[in-house]
């Protein structure tokens, strides 16, 4: 398995940093701090509706409708905010890949 490691130290914080957001969500949901799930329109409102509907469609997030009908859908929090940590990068290191740009480490 190829890794493309971090070329310099801003991108390693970078991803530290997202790291970091994700894993205090997830402290806060687990202390029950903050509600492990947000609705869809809330998703819609943090992140634009659009961005939200292609991590759906991506498989990124997955939405939970607990009833039939029109019961309330809701998503994982965590799920929400790792994605949002880690698209942008994920989609750059794509591109950069097809462009023969990263450097590739074992």
């Amino acid at each position: 398995m190829k890794i493309a490691l971090p070329e310099t130290e801003r991108e390693l914080a970078s991803m530290l940093k997202a790291a970091a957001k994700v894993a205090s969500v997830q402290a806060l949901v687990s202390a029950g701090v903050i509600k492990p799930y947000v609705s869809v329109r809330e998703a819609y409102r943090m992140y634009g509706e659009g961005t939200v509907e292609r991590w759906c469609r991506e498989g990124v997030i997955k939405k939970i409708k607990d009833g039939e009908g029109n019961s309330k859908i809701r998503i994982s929090r965590v799920q929400l905010e790792a994605a949002a940590e880690t698209q942008n990068r994920a989609e750059w290191y794509v591109r950069q890949a097809r462009e023969g740009k990263l450097k590739e480490s074992y």
